[in-house]
């Protein structure tokens, strides 16, 4: 699972965040602690989480202050209203195509993946960019 500050601030998107319908096990960070990757856990008290450091009970889950890590599988579902053979061979052509080099895991593949083809953006290293495609008139 890739927790790295690039792939936090590729997933810090509303693109992807207004997606998040919090389930357990789904990993997040707070945006005032990025750097301590969270778990999500629910209880008969409502949602807690787990980090290394084992179970906070005493600290609320707010999902306004969490950025969502979404897993390689639940990226892979938001791409074709679930995974399948001719998604798979799209996100190849992708892939063969000639894919971005700020892209260093699958979760940060997939997201890519998923951005240019559900919302037509693509990682430039630093943001999610507008694709823009230039189409050339043979009139002359």
């Amino acid at each position: 699972m890739d927790k790295t500050e690039s792939y936090i601030k590729m997933s810090d998107y509303p693109e992807i965040q207004e997606q998040w319908e919090p389930t357990e096990g789904d990993c997040c960070v707070e945006r005032k602690y990025p750097d301590i990757p969270l778990y999500l856990l629910e209880d008969i008290r409502g949602w807690g989480f787990i980090t290394g450091r084992g179970w906070h009970e005493d600290d609320v889950f707010d999902k306004d202050e969490s950025i969502w890590l979404p897993y390689q599988h639940q990226l892979q579902a938001m791409a074709d209203e679930g995974f399948t053979h001719q998604c798979f061979e799209r996100f190849c052509r992708w892939y063969h195509s000639g894919i971005s080099q700020y892209l260093s895991s699958m979760e940060q593949l997939w997201l890519a993946f998923v951005m240019k083809e559900n919302h037509g953006k693509t990682w430039n290293g630093k943001e999610w960019a507008a694709n823009i495609e230039v189409e050339i008139s043979n009139a002359g």
